[in-house]
């Protein structure tokens, strides 16, 4: 600038010396002066115009003396201040952008990847599709004609059991015929066994000097069958002594009917009748060791001993620790029971008898013995207040 400055001095100077010349010579005739902002540029020229524009400027600086060129170079300077902040920001944001772009170009890069690894499996995938599909066809094949196959056979089989049942229907036809004879006849031989039995009843009477009657349920040739000397009946432990009675099963040969008989120590014998009935419900394996099983003693005082009936069998999750227990309850009447189980988790087993002081302590239970209540209804009643000791005391009657 400084050289440029001196330049312009020297410049200055010699355009001073040809001006004054040039006005000196152009006082006769000079031309108005022309506003250059109002001139008309051709558009051809508009380097030229440009050039010419900047050289009347520093021309005019010129003019003004070296004060035009004080603020010619501040100008300058400004100029280039700002050209330079300029140009900071913009190599910046240049930079800017160029990291920005570095980071689209990662990003595009991991998206087509991720693009390429999912394309990748879904054709992997719509292979696999399309290789179900397949199979699940040909198994739909395979289970139609399974289906086919298998129709036919029942169709023939039933085609075989219709012809059966036919021929079954045949002979139960014949076998009803039989039968309705077989009864007509069975009925005339009741009535001459009755009248036999009649005849042989009275003379047998007639001979008779006085005997007394063999049986309290009628005479008879009664045999025994089964026979236990000491069993052991089930108590309560905690308020009731153990109590051993012998038990006994006899027949009636000739009316086939059962009896129970009892002798608790020196006792009279306590004889049961055993109706059908409860035969038919005993252990077909093993019925006698059943029906001991079942014999217990009344709520009565004196008590009686009875046979036990079957109240019910069901699985009950008991308090304290939940634990599952299928159980088993007895009625030896309105006021006494027993209650057998067997631990679902443990197998351990365990027994507690129910007695009339029990039930008549808690309300609930009472109540519901009183108004008759029977069944599975009864059943649920008992097992909810029982409580169960896993592996420990066992059954015990109360929640608590």
């Amino acid at each position: 600038m400084a050289d440029e400055c001196s330049k312009l001095r020297r410049q200055n100077k010699s355009l001073d010396i040809r001006l004054k010349e040039s006005i000196r010579k152009g006082k006769g005739a000079l031309p108005p002066a022309i506003d250059r902002n109002n001139a008309e540029f051709d558009e051809s020229d508009e380097e030229f115009e440009t050039e010419l524009l900047h050289f009347e400027k520093r021309f005019q600086i010129l003019e003004e003396g070296p004060m035009g060129l004080d603020v010619l170079a501040s100008n300058l300077a400004r100029d280039k201040r700002l050209l330079e902040k300029a140009l900071k920001q913009q190599q910046e944001a240049h930079r800017a952008t160029i990291a920005s772009l570095n980071e689209w170009k990662g990003l595009s890069a991991q998206k087509d990847e991720t693009i390429t690894k999912q394309n990748q499996q879904i054709e992997e995938m719509m292979i696999a599709q399309a290789a179900l599909e397949e199979e699940i066809d040909r198994k739909r094949r395979e289970i139609e004609e399974a289906v086919n196959s298998e129709r036919e056979k029942l169709e023939e089989r039933l085609l075989e059991l219709q012809n059966e049942a036919d021929e079954a229907r045949t002979q139960a036809d014949a076998m009803v015929l039989a039968s309705d004879k077989l009864s007509q006849e069975l009925v005339k031989v009741h009535e001459q066994y009755d009248d036999a039995q009649k005849r042989r009843a009275d003379g047998k009477a007639e001979m008779d000097t006085g005997q007394e009657e063999p049986e309290a349920e009628g005479a008879g040739q009664w045999e025994m069958v089964e026979q236990r000397e000491e069993a052991k009946l089930h108590t309560n432990d905690n308020v009731e002594a153990p109590c051993t009675v012998k038990l006994a099963v006899w027949k009636d040969e000739k009316s086939g009917k059962c009896q129970l008989r009892a002798q608790e120590g020196g006792d009279t014998e306590t004889r049961i009748a055993l109706t059908p009935e409860l035969i038919q419900d005993l252990d077909s394996g093993s019925p006698w060791i059943d029906l001991f099983s079942r014999v217990g003693l009344s709520s009565d005082d004196p008590h009686r001993i009875v046979i036990g009936e079957l109240l019910g069998e069901k699985e009950h999750t008991l308090p304290p620790n939940g634990a599952a227990v299928l159980c088993r309850i007895h009625r030896y009447d309105a006021w006494r029971y027993y209650v057998s189980g067997t631990s679902l988790k443990s197998s351990f087993m365990s027994d507690y008898v129910v007695t009339k002081d029990d039930l008549e302590a808690d309300d609930d239970v009472s109540s519901a013995i009183n108004s008759g209540t029977g069944g599975r209804e009864l059943v649920d009643v008992l097992l909810g207040k029982m409580s169960f000791q896993d592996e420990g005391d066992g059954f015990y009657f109360g929640t608590g």
